[in-house]
């Protein structure tokens, strides 16, 4: 059953949705200002190749393995399969 989280958890948790809704703000911003170049083909190449380096690095890096889950989700929702 689920009860209720403790003052320094609920902070927690607060704070990091706070994080959360000014990194999704920032990233509208910058898609915003910037996507006349992000969407080129050579930004999406670096774009492809940056994800490609923060997967393959994640075993050996810490900070890189916690961006596993977030990077697949991005490629999964961005990036069209082709088989």
């Amino acid at each position: 059953m689920f009860s209720a989280p403790d003052d320094a958890t609920a902070q927690r948790m607060r704070t990091a949705r706070a994080f959360a809704c000014a990194t999704l703000m920032l990233a509208a911003r910058v898609r915003q200002t910037l996507g006349h170049v992000l969407d080129t083909p050579a930004a999406r190449v670096a774009e492809l190749t940056i994800c490609a380096q923060i997967l393959q690095a994640a075993d050996r890096t810490p900070f890189y393995k916690e961006l596993v889950g977030p990077v697949k989700e991005y490629l999964g929702t961005t990036y069209e399969r082709t088989a």
